[in-house]
């Protein structure tokens, strides 16, 4: 359920934009991915963009991996008007996943 504090982490997100329960066997995982239609095309162009565009920023800072997890955690942290950046927490999950998988 998209109320639910950890439904964040229900996910994981492609570099092309694509998304898939974390869990193959989390059944509301693939209700909410199914009913919210969040395989849309348009929906997996924008995440696809914004983490392009993130991995862009970092490779082109030559970020150690300290900085590399500093950058992403400002990116994804609210304004300071309170908003968030669109698709923050796509970013978050993405990075997290890679990180686990890399370390």
């Amino acid at each position: 359920m998209p109320s639910d504090p950890d439904c964040e982490t229900k996910f994981v997100y492609g570099n092309a934009g694509g998304i898939d329960p974390k869990n193959p066997d989390d059944v509301a995982a693939h209700n909410m991915i199914d009913n919210l239609n969040l395989r849309n095309e348009a929906l997996a162009l924008e995440r696809q963009k914004v983490i392009q565009e993130i991995e862009r920023e970092i490779l082109q800072s030559d970020a150690q991996p300290g900085d590399k997890a500093d950058q992403i955690n400002s990116w994804c942290s609210p304004d300071r008007t309170g908003m968030m950046t669109g698709f923050a927490q796509v970013v978050k999950r993405y990075f997290e996943e890679e990180s686990e998988l890399a370390g």
